[in-house]
């Protein structure tokens, strides 16, 4: 580990030039004592780094120095061939090797390409963050990696989403991060499904390895399972007029909306509403959801649901009447 701080302490210095000893350890995650014993140590051995006082000061490399880093590790060139963003990496915990990997690619840059790298990351960046995304807890995830890495099976303790919970022999196939949802991909009697990672509760690794189905393509078993359970699916849509003061709340207390359903919203609203289509799995669901924001929502359509709302605000209007006079 320590030789590879090294190589990052390198590889920081070479490309953003100074860096102070606060910056290093902040992006390193260690202390700064730390960073100073290395930054000695890296002297020691004959590498041209200095310290530069006054306010942009810090450490730096000598002018014109570079060293061929360009080799890269197993776990880094793993970081580099996962398709997927900051926060999927953070979550596998390959956020450093990803960092480092990259830093390797730069220096291996030709200087005159460099300036070209440069202006890109100024100009373009992608956030495969849903909106309002709070995340969610994984426990089970780390060794789910681990399974999946070396073909092992599992038994794991699943809830469904009625509540209901069994114990299931797995082989895992490979996790898939679907807008920031982790999901499992796993065979289980001669069958390929699939499993949200939330909802495994407890996991316990086999000594007992398994073959994989010589014909599995992961992206495309994946492209044929989302189109078909989106298809399958309940859908109830429904259009609501939202007050703009409201919305932001709204928004934040349904997670799901870039997850689970669509937010589309519409041209035509009074003034001070925000109009939005949305589709939920029943009208059960639909109305649960809406009647907790009380008059800041308003049902446009399905008439249905609108009458249902009315309904169910009566009886809770009925309700506080007669425990009105109730004694404390």
């Amino acid at each position: 580990m320590r030789a590879d701080r090294l190589v990052a302490i390198l590889l920081l210095l070479q490309r953003h030039g100074a860096r102070t000893a606060r910056q290093l350890a902040e992006q390193l995650e260690v202390s700064q004592r730390t960073i100073l014993r290395d930054i000695a140590s890296l002297s020691m051995s004959g590498v041209p780094v200095y310290a530069e006082r006054g306010a942009s000061g810090g450490f730096r490399l000598v002018e014109g120095f570079r060293l061929d880093l360009t080799g890269l590790r197993s776990p880094e060139i793993r970081s580099l061939f996962l398709r997927g963003g900051p926060l999927v990496l953070a979550d596998l915990g390959w956020e450093r090797d990803a960092q480092t990997a990259w830093d390797k690619l730069t220096c291996a840059i030709p200087d005159e390409q460099k300036s070209h790298a440069t202006e890109v990351a100024k100009r373009f960046y992608i956030d495969e963050t849903p909106w309002f995304y709070r995340g969610g807890p994984t426990p089970c995830l780390g060794l789910l990696q681990d399974a999946v890495s070396q073909d092992r099976r599992v038994t794991i303790t699943y809830e469904k989403p009625d509540g209901t919970v069994s114990n299931r022999i797995i082989s895992p196939y490979a996790l898939v991060a679907k807008a920031g949802t982790w999901y499992l991909v796993a065979e289980r009697d001669d069958k390929v499904r699939v499993y949200r990672v939330s909802r495994v509760k407890r996991i316990e690794l086999s000594e007992e390895r398994f073959d994989r189905l010589q014909d599995f393509q992961l992206e495309a078993f994946w492209a044929t399972w989302t189109r078909e359970f989106e298809s399958t699916r309940p859908r109830y849509e429904v259009v609501l007029w939202i007050e703009r003061a409201a919305f932001t709340d709204f928004a934040l207390a349904t997670p799901w909306l870039t997850v689970d359903g669509d937010i589309h919203v519409e041209a035509h609203a009074p003034e001070g509403y925000i109009a939005v289509r949305l589709t939920f799995e029943t009208a059960e669901m639909a109305c649960r959801h809406v009647i907790g924001f009380g008059h800041h929502v308003w049902v446009v359509d399905p008439l249905d649901l609108r009458a249902q709302v009315m309904e169910r605000a009566r009886k809770v209007v009925m309700r506080s009447d007669q425990f009105r006079d109730s004694p404390e």
